[in-house]
């Protein structure tokens, strides 16, 4: 809010939306403060952006048909039960919360204890 506060940058902002200069690049612009977003949404968010690094389309085939077989809520732990190298399926639950195809029943921080459910999408 500090930066926001003390330069032009919203100024900046208008001049690009009136001049159309992000046409084709960018349906909006929207600024995010320390106040807009939590701790726990920008845990979330590196643990999605670290997951895309290391995308493993077999561990995510082979989740996703868990996953469909469920029912009702579950928690995050649950889906490393019985792996072998959980590292890869822990991977493979954030590409599939990345992919819309879980989300947290609760907003907030993920973590091992957090509770899962399906969401209507059918694939990723």
């Amino acid at each position: 809010m500090e930066k926001l506060n003390s330069g032009n940058l919203t100024s900046i902002l208008e001049l690009i939306h009136k001049q159309r200069a992000l046409r084709g690049q960018a349906d909006y612009v929207w600024v995010c403060t320390e106040y807009d977003v939590d701790r726990g949404q920008v845990a979330n968010a590196r643990q999605i952006l670290r997951s895309r690094l290391v995308r493993d389309p077999d561990e995510i085939s082979f989740l996703f048909e868990i996953v469909c077989k469920l029912i009702g809520t579950f928690r995050f732990v649950d889906l490393l039960q019985g792996v072998e190298i959980q590292a890869h399926r822990r991977n493979a639950i954030w590409c599939l919360i990345d992919d819309g195809v879980l989300e947290p029943v609760l907003p907030g921080r993920i973590d091992d204890l957090t509770y899962l459910r399906k969401t209507q999408r059918q694939s990723f």
